[in-house]
């Protein structure tokens, strides 16, 4: 299987600052920052073979079609086809993943969470990149993205502030 980047929402594709600047509540949050699925675009273009699947909070209500209209509506260009799962919403993201992970094997993977999901001594640890709830995705994490699932060696913990 292909590369897979795996997605958390909240903290990542919408920030604690853009619901600020835009007046939004955490429980009115429903919405994505076209500027960050502008730098998931970016990843998917430079390599054609990295998917995206979906682990967040939002697994609860929302299924893969909901996602691929949603990501569309806030980036009308947005690659919908390449969002190609979402992982299971009866338990804790950890969890949800561990399992899609073990069923799928991809050929690499990254995390992008404002969660810490995995903890020093998980064999997943290195495969995830800390967001800042605040800040979300930002356009120096880009290259980071691209390196680690383009070349499985450089992966290190990729954390921001």
């Amino acid at each position: 299987m292909n590369p897979i980047l795996a997605l958390d929402i909240d903290g990542v594709l919408n920030s604690g600052k853009y619901l600020k600047e835009y007046n939004l509540e955490d429980d009115e949050s429903c919405v994505l920052d076209p500027e960050r699925l502008k730098y998931i675009k970016t990843v998917l273009e430079s390599n054609k073979n990295i998917n995206l699947i979906m682990n967040s909070s939002w697994n609860s209500t929302f299924n893969l079609e909901d996602y691929k209209s949603l990501f569309s509506k806030y980036l009308s260009d947005f690659p919908v086809e390449r969002i190609i799962d979402v992982t299971e919403s009866s338990c804790d993201k950890t969890t949800a993943l561990v399992l899609w992970l073990k069923n799928n094997q991809p050929s690499n993977f990254l995390v992008i969470d404002d969660d810490c999901l995995f903890d020093l001594s998980h064999p997943y640890f290195d495969h995830q990149l800390k967001t800042n709830y605040y800040l979300g995705l930002t356009k120096n994490h880009i290259d980071v993205i691209i390196e680690v699932l383009e070349n499985p060696f450089s992966i290190m913990n990729k954390t921001s502030e």
